[in-house]
């Protein structure tokens, strides 16, 4: 039951930001409630002056002018419930937009450690569904609302035609409950299984359509479909359950009713027998009894809806009372310019306390410099990226710009100051310009297409049908890789940041478009500093520095003839490429640009 007011709660909550509609709702609610008391209190009259009229009933005598009254009556309950319809259905529309783009934002505010943690499926449900459950809670709310209204304006008015049947009335409403409430723990475990399974079915899909080729290749197509039947046939056996609790309910719920109809009915002929009642009000009392059950039924079904939603709405408000892990401090600075030094000091960092994947790492990179990072799969390369763009933080030590601690420059202004060129290279599903405009929002459309130039995009943009207008599909499937990373080239020079982080930006590529990308990189790095992680050692050639890494430690810092003859890990990972002395020319110290990487 406290589950159950938690989630009306939500409503309510989600309501405070829709109060003229909400008024116009209730309004609309009142007016259909206290017309069905009308109504009923109008036929009274009716078959009273029936009852005790002597002559003939005229359509134009007090009992024609009655109907006539109960028909107005009728039309204009009509009218309230068709308003009270809209009103309703514009209140919870409302409120699931609110509330859906309340999480959205809620949850884009929160660290990449959230997202890396959590299963896409999830996070889509969390968006999709568990949103829905505020739209549900809402509906919910406006039923019971509107039902217990009419049940309170039908209960007066069967008080007013006898007291003494609605005494037993007022017996048998409490006992209509009982079949919902006492099968409700019931429907709610129901419900939570079918949740969980709900979950594992989206995941099971997601990661089937993602390594398709696999499938087909590995020939498991019917392995696959197995393992999805296993889990639909779980999810829909909790479904399953749920309905049979609720049917069982709604049965003893039924039962019930018609038990205490019955006995009315034989109460109300006693009464009648005796004089204490007339027939014509026995009448009015039980067509308002009958009017009363009907909304009483849709109380206790709003109930066992509330259950099926309850797990939907705890995992809301789960999501919406998480902090980002990694936010601005109380006293944040912004921070501006290049920074002159970046020092790491001591960096440990693990994503769980037994795993330590970086550990006491030092490392100083001054403006300007082109830095490689190399080491084998595992070291930690790509990690040390992240903790210089503060998607995540030290566990030990810190990162400094220009000797003040990253944790203590505002978020935003950091990511100012920070473009990335991944591996993987992402494109939205929308327009070519509008992909390389992501970089700068304000961007003239003139500076868009200088930085395609740039990112040697510009002649290969000319050729498609639409230009940059071209709508690019989900992934950028429509562009080769090699054309997806100059995109992405292209979305970074029109940043302009200072600082330029490149995981692996070329290992994807073959050699004719990893030309083409070195080129449009070289034109990125000129002026910038640069962190760059490679496994082709050969990309690396024009860096100042070499950082390598092994196990999560910097096992050695140096240009490439100083690493030939001082880490083994170098000198390993250069002989498993092929790679001589000759391949690699070491940028003189006194140079004043760093040299493009090759």
């Amino acid at each position: 039951m406290l589950k159950s007011l938690g989630f009306l709660h939500l409503a309510i909550r989600a309501l405070r930001g829709q109060r003229r509609v909400a008024g116009f709702y209730l309004l609309a609610s009142l007016g259909d409630s206290l017309a069905a008391a009308l109504v009923m209190w109008l036929v009274k009259r009716y078959l009273d002056t029936v009852s005790t009229s002597g002559g003939s009933v005229t359509l134009w005598g007090a009992a024609g002018a009655a109907c006539g009254l109960i028909l107005g009556a009728w039309m204009f309950r009509a009218l309230c419930a068709c308003f009270r319809r809209i009103w309703s259905q514009k209140l919870q529309n409302a409120v699931l937009v609110s509330q859906m783009m309340l999480l959205t934002r809620h949850l884009l505010r929160q660290s990449v450690a959230f997202f890396d943690r959590q299963s896409r499926s999830e996070i889509l449900s969390a968006v999709r569904l568990d949103v829905h459950t505020v739209y549900v809670a809402v509906e919910c709310l406006c039923t019971l609302f509107s039902n217990l209204v009419t049940v309170v304006a039908l209960a007066a008015t069967a008080f007013w035609l006898s007291p003494r049947l609605f005494g037993w009335v007022i017996i048998i409403l409490p006992v209509l409950t009982l079949p919902i409430l006492l099968s409700g723990n019931r429907m709610l475990r129901a419900s939570e299984n079918q949740r969980t399974a709900g979950f594992q079915m989206m995941d099971h899909l997601m990661d089937l359509f993602a390594g398709l080729r696999l499938v087909k290749l590995f020939r498991s197509e019917t392995q696959e479909v197995n393992r999805f039947r296993e889990i639909a046939e779980r999810y829909f056996e909790a479904q399953l359950r749920f309905t049979r609790h609720q049917a069982l309910a709604h049965v003893s719920l039924e039962a019930i009713a018609g038990i205490g109809l019955v006995a009315v009915i034989l109460l109300g002929g006693m009464e009648v027998q005796s004089g204490k009642l007339t027939w014509p009000g026995l009448l009015t009392f039980l067509i308002t009894l009958m009017g009363i059950f009907e909304p009483a039924r849709w109380v206790t079904s709003a109930y066992s809806t509330i259950q099926q939603n309850i797990p939907g709405s705890e995992r809301l408000g789960e999501l919406l009372a998480l902090r980002p892990e990694i936010e601005d401090g109380p006293n944040a600075r912004a921070l501006l310019g290049q920074p002159e030094i970046i020092r790491l000091e001591n960096v440990g960092f693990a994503y769980s306390a037994d795993a330590p994947v970086i550990k006491d790492v030092c490392l100083e990179i001054r403006a300007g410099e082109v830095i490689g990072v190399v080491g084998p799969s595992g070291a930690g390369k790509s990690t040390l990226l992240s903790l210089l763009s503060r998607f995540y933080d030290p566990t030990e030590g810190a990162v400094y710009f220009d000797g003040v601690n990253l944790r203590d420059y505002k978020l935003a202004t950091v990511y100012d100051h920070v473009s990335a060129v991944l591996q993987i290279p992402f494109v939205f599903n929308t327009t070519l310009r509008e992909n390389i405009r992501y970089g700068r929002p304000d961007a003239t459309d003139a500076e868009v297409e200088q930085a395609a130039r740039d990112a040697n995009l510009y002649d290969e943009i000319q050729q498609m049908p639409q230009g940059y207008d071209t709508v690019l599909g989900a992934g950028g499937q429509d562009l080769s890789v090699g054309q997806r990373q100059r995109l992405n080239i292209a979305r970074a020079l029109l940043k302009n940041a200072p600082i330029l982080l490149l995981d692996e930006a070329t290992s994807a590529l073959d050699s004719i478009s990893e030309a083409r990308v070195q080129a449009a990189l070289d034109r990125l790095m000129e002026g910038r500093t640069v962190i760059a992680v490679a496994h082709r050692l050969s990309t690396l050639r024009g860096a100042h520095r070499l950082v390598v890494m092994k196990q999560g430690r910097v096992e050695a810092i140096g240009t490439h003839a100083e690493l030939l003859k001082s880490s083994d890990t170098y000198r390993l990972l250069c002989e498993h490429q092929a790679m001589s002395t000759e391949d690699a020319k070491p940028v003189p110290e006194a140079a004043a640009q760093p040299a493009a990487l090759a």
